[in-house]
């Protein structure tokens, strides 16, 4: 199950979000339906939104640990993380999934409890 999960978040780009991925393993004839959680339209708008009229002028991580930051591989360790801002998450809606938004250098993550990062949004943070 663990590979059919990481085929559906590389198959997450032009699905929406309310909508779960089917997935078909070639090699073991299975087809499963994986609900992947990613950034919706309306918490991508808020973040740009709050950060382009509040700039956080952050700075980008350092080469190895952003390479190591990537969709479904787990945070590396010693990464310090930042939450959203309050006033940032009050244009969004509540997120029921067990999932947290958090930022890294210049990259704003959705993380699973377990620390596994689900979506990632690049250039944000000016």
């Amino acid at each position: 199950m663990l590979l059919l999960a990481g085929s559906a978040m590389s198959q997450e780009s032009g699905r929406k979000k309310d909508k779960p991925a089917t997935v078909t393993s070639a090699s073991a004839g299975i087809s499963a339906t994986v609900s992947v959680s990613i950034f919706s339209s309306a918490e991508k708008r808020a973040i740009t939104d709050y950060y382009t009229k509040h700039p956080a002028g952050a700075k980008p991580l350092p080469p190895g640990i952003a390479k190591n930051l990537g969709r479904g591989k787990p945070l590396p360790p010693g990464i310090a993380k930042t939450r959203l801002p309050a006033d940032a998450q009050k244009s969004m809606p509540p997120r029921k999934d067990g999932t947290e938004i958090a930022i890294f250098g210049d990259k704003v993550v959705l993380l699973e409890a377990s620390g596994l990062v689900v979506d990632i949004l690049e250039g944000v943070l000016r």
